[in-house]
């Protein structure tokens, strides 16, 4: 009866999850569409003044020429990261969207390092949307050497999302019964021969 009490409750932990992760992920797809959108249209504004610039810039000041230039460059430089970071916050909302559903997902060919970052986050930011107030640091331990390997994203994604959120309720468990502690979450990633160590 113990045992069936508790699958129980892991499945009903698990619904709600999803259901949370639904939720979260329905909200930011909107917003972050505009954001990805916006940045592509600054990166064609941007291009088309530096061009008018070449084209019609000889009969300004050389310094304010060059001043402008360069405002116009900083732009173009933060189109590219707002395309570089969008496109990592959609992969992220597709796989948030996956792990609702339960779906199976294919093999790709993806950096290990970016999925435990990407899920470790993504756990946090769970916690804190259910209302909890999460004082833990955060100490990450990369290898590089550990590379990009073929998985089931969402798969391997959800293990990890589990694992963590675990160790931060467990953190908070023992910060509420002992006022010394100081909680910290390490996460960390390593290549030992042909395998990786998470």
């Amino acid at each position: 009866i113990m045992r069936t009490q508790n699958q129980l409750i892991m499945r009903e932990k698990m619904v709600s999850l999803g259901t949370l992760t639904a939720g979260i992920a329905h909200e930011i797809r909107n917003p972050l569409n505009f954001i990805n959108n916006f940045g592509v249209l600054n990166a064609e504004l941007v291009r088309e003044g530096l061009e008018l610039l070449r084209q019609r810039g000889q009969g300004l000041d050389p310094a304010a020429f060059d001043h402008l230039r360069d405002i116009l460059q900083g732009l173009g430089d933060n189109c590219t990261l707002i395309d570089k970071h969008g496109k990592k916050a959609n992969h992220i909302v597709q796989s948030m969207m996956m792990l609702s559903r339960g779906a199976v997902g294919q093999r790709e060919t993806y950096s290990i390092n970016n999925l435990v970052e990407e899920y470790a986050n993504l756990a946090y930011s769970g916690l804190v949307a259910r209302g909890e107030l999460i004082h833990i640091s955060f100490d990450r331990a990369y290898d590089e050497a550990v590379g990009k390997h073929e998985v089931v994203v969402p798969d391997l994604g959800r293990v990890i999302l589990s694992l963590v959120t675990n160790a931060i309720e467990s953190l908070l468990d023992k910060a509420s019964r002992d006022r010394g502690f100081v909680p910290m979450l390490w996460v960390s990633t390593r290549l030992e021969g042909d395998q990786v160590v998470i």
